[in-house]
């Protein structure tokens, strides 16, 4: 038997390339996953890493698998931990990787596998060197579960015992292992199989700081030691340091990382005055250049040692849905690590919140996508939300069909919005299962019983014909220039989160103006691409007649003199929210705002209510406001601009448009919720409208996407400006449309 089992496996190995070259390359207009120069279509199956669902050679994930390979999916990811191969004792086994690779190959035998590489070194490491570990003020770490099964992450996102991201023991020793394993694992048969390693660390290995989400990292030794080397590497003289950190006693001797009070302290309202604030803006700008330096690092270590062309790439990127802890743990050194030849792709969850789940709601990237494209970067989505799960028995032996078939049909349309949505961008994804082990049943009380049925996420017919359907598009279009449709350039910014209020939920301003705002973008009936503000002059502005610049409060010269010269011309109309310019990176200038927006803008301070109420022709759709108190408060003073809204408290212009000799300017000063009022106000500029309702429309790549939650019949407006009517099913229903043609895909 054993000697069968080998001829086996010796075949399936040997139907797979000998020697496998991978890459990601340009290929009409968008990033493309290339096998021995052969373009692959990136859409992937993946894995858990939770136990019962994480092992692709047992029951369930094979049968997963299968499946997924008999709807055309060749490419699958899978989860490899230095636990599984690095041991105490200092010895490497690799038996893990292999079977891991072999389980694919054994029922979908043409397969293309990335690794999940988790650089995390193993537990017992984190055990034997606690003075390598991450320290919280006031905080004492927890201990992972010493009982079960555990999944190797569960703690990741408390205050568990982890290690420093700043511990230069742990890149030196993980690296060693990460080179031994691509010197040697790559002369495995197995290895043939594997096309790229997606280098991953921290929370959940997508590269949050340790505990960011409830504490302030990190005090630890080594970070003390890497904050101190740092600041010594930008001021090169202490004099230099004292004069930034306007303090005469400060020398190298005495930086430390900054306590939790001195990063509670702000000096101008919810911005940090650069005059006073200095050092902790550096802090946070060195521990985020510093986990972006450990994702190149690890990257570039695979590329150096693996002896063919690999994929490499990394959890990084994520922009919305962070919680408002941006500074604390996110990822806003972004520009640095789309700019490495190290990095071929960056992948993340889709947006968590809000209102991103159900049927009518706009499914979204976590990130800048277009940023991605403009660098010349995969992005992959990873889709990772169960659908909702009900059984056609109750009980055992209640019919339940009806309210089966009505959920599976809801799911259908809602997996192919989130799946086109990707694809639209010229990208692609993974349908992330998280096994059976973490299903959850709706409706606990009355359908909680499986009936013997167990099954993958994404393991029904419906599912599958359209993850077939999806894939067939993105397969054929790979041969069909990716033009973009929108119209719309939306900027947003990273670095300003240096800038501002971190602790707790961030500033009562920036999170509502970040997630909530942007729902109302996508039901306005708009396409548009969101970009980060390094990236607009990679941008085809000329393509733009509308842009929106949201949370871009912080602009040096350089960049308020390219957007003047080139954006505030040609006629376009540009919106701009709360601050935008204000912060330089040296001082807080509301001249800045009137020079940037033109129009002229004050400051004040408003201690009561700081909604605004819209002027008569939008007022029906209430009043909108931060979520707490800010300061400073902006209001419009010119007599030319058009009042939109004012100040409950005061009367003061807090919305407003002018028409500047070539450009017209908006004014808005508190973020917008409500998605009919983000409509209204975009009904006055040139922003091309594909729908006047409430549902939600992607674009790009070949394809129109048109999404509704009550379906019937449907007046789309196409790229071209010729008006098509669909008739869709009077149920949550999504469309795919081909945008040159006009002809239905799918629905």
């Amino acid at each position: 038997m054993r000697f069968i089992y080998i001829l086996s496996l010796f075949c399936i190995m040997g139907r797979v390339h000998s020697q496998t070259a991978s890459a990601v390359k340009m290929y009409n207009g968008k990033p493309v996953i290339f096998v021995n120069d052969k373009p692959y279509a990136p859409v992937f199956y993946a894995l858990t890493d939770v136990p019962g669902g994480r092992w692709s050679y047992d029951e369930m994930p094979q049968h997963c698998i299968k499946k997924m390979c008999e709807a055309g999916v060749q490419l699958y990811q899978l989860d490899i931990f230095l636990d599984h191969i690095w041991f105490e004792d200092g010895s490497v086994n690799y038996d893990i990787a292999k079977k891991q690779i072999n389980g694919v190959l054994q029922v979908c035998p043409r397969a293309k596998i990335v690794f999940r590489f988790h650089t995390n070194p193993p537990k017992w490491w984190q055990k034997k060197y606690p003075e390598e570990n991450t320290v919280w003020e006031g905080i004492q770490p927890q201990e992972d579960l010493d009982y079960g099964l555990n999944r190797i992450l569960d703690g990741d996102a408390r205050t568990t015992r982890r290690y420093s991201l700043a511990s230069r023991k742990w890149k030196k020793e993980s690296t060693e292992k990460i080179v031994q394993f691509c010197k040697e694992f790559s002369q495995t048969p197995e290895s043939r199989a594997l096309i790229g390693l997606q280098m991953v660390g921290g929370v959940y290995g997508e590269w949050h700081y340790w505990g960011f989400t409830s504490g302030e990292p990190d005090f630890s030794i080594p970070m003390q030691s890497y904050f101190k080397e740092w600041v010594m590497q930008k001021y090169t003289t202490e004099a230099l340091l004292q004069k930034a950190w306007n303090d005469a006693s400060i020398t190298y001797d005495k930086v430390n990382v900054p306590s939790v009070a001195e990063r509670k302290k702000l000096g101008a309202g919810i911005f940090r005055d650069p005059a006073t604030d200095q050092k902790v803006i550096d802090y946070y700008t060195c521990q985020h250049h510093m986990v972006a330096d450990n994702i190149i690092h690890f990257c570039k270590t695979v590329k150096d040692n693996w002896p063919r062309p690999i994929i490499t790439g990394a959890f990084y990127g994520y922009y919305f849905s962070v919680f408002g802890r941006h500074a604390a743990g996110g990822h806003l050194a972004v520009q640095k690590v789309l700019k490495s030849p190290y990095i071929d792709f960056l992948a993340g969850p889709q947006a968590y919140y809000p209102d991103v789940k159900n049927s009518g709601d706009p499914y979204r990237s976590r990130s800048l996508i277009n940023s991605v494209l403009l660098n010349g970067k995969l992005w992959l989505d990873e889709y990772d939300q169960q659908p909702v799960r009900v059984f056609p028995w109750a009980n055992g032996t209640t019919d339940n069909r009806k309210k089966f078939d009505s959920v599976m049909s809801n799911n259908r349309s809602e997996l192919t919005r989130s799946l086109m949505f990707t694809i639209s961008k010229g990208m692609g994804f993974w349908l992330y299962d998280f096994g059976p082990g973490t299903q959850v049943v709706e409706e606990r009380s009355e359908y909680s019983t499986q009936s013997g049925n167990n099954s993958g996420w994404w393991d029904h017919p419906l599912y599958y014909e359209v993850i077939k359907t999806v894939l067939g598009i993105a397969t054929q279009n790979i041969e069909v220039n990716h033009k973009p449709v929108a119209d719309v350039l939306i900027v947003y910014d990273t670095d300003v989160y240096y800038h501002l209020m971190s602790l707790g939920n961030g500033d009562p301003l920036s999170m509502p103006l970040i997630d909530w705002t942007l729902v109302g973008f996508y039901k306005s009936g708009i396409i548009f691409d969101p970009i980060h503000i390094d990236d607009i002059p990679k941008a085809n502005l000329s393509q733009y007649s509308t842009v929106i610049f949201v949370n871009t409060f912080l602009m040096d010269e350089q960049k308020r003199t390219f957007i003047i010269n080139n954006i505030c011309k040609n006629n376009k109309h540009v919106l701009y929210f709360y601050a935008p310019a204000y912060a330089d990176g040296k001082k807080l200038d509301v001249n800045y705002i009137s020079q940037i927006s033109g129009i002229k803008i004050k400051k004040t301070e408003i201690s009561g209510d700081q909604a605004i109420k819209p002027a008569p022709d939008f007022d029906k759709y209430g009043t909108f406001g931060p979520w707490g108190q800010v300061s400073p408060v902006f209001y419009v003073d010119d007599k030319e601009a058009k009042v939109l809204g004012r100040y409950i408290a005061n009367s003061l212009v807090g919305m407003a448009m002018k028409k500047n000799k070539d450009f017209t300017s908006y004014y808005i000063a508190n973020p917008i919720m409500n998605s009919d009022l983000v409509r209204a106000i975009l009904s006055l500029t040139p922003a091309k409208k594909y729908s006047t309702v409430n549902d939600v429309v992607y674009g790009g790549n070949g394809t129109l996407t048109y999404h509704t939650k009550s379906g019937g019949s449907k007046s789309i407006t196409m790229p071209s400006g010729t008006k098509i009517t669909i008739e869709l099913p009077t149920k949550s229903t999504t469309a795919i449309i081909d945008v040159y043609t006009g002809s239905l895909l799918f629905k």
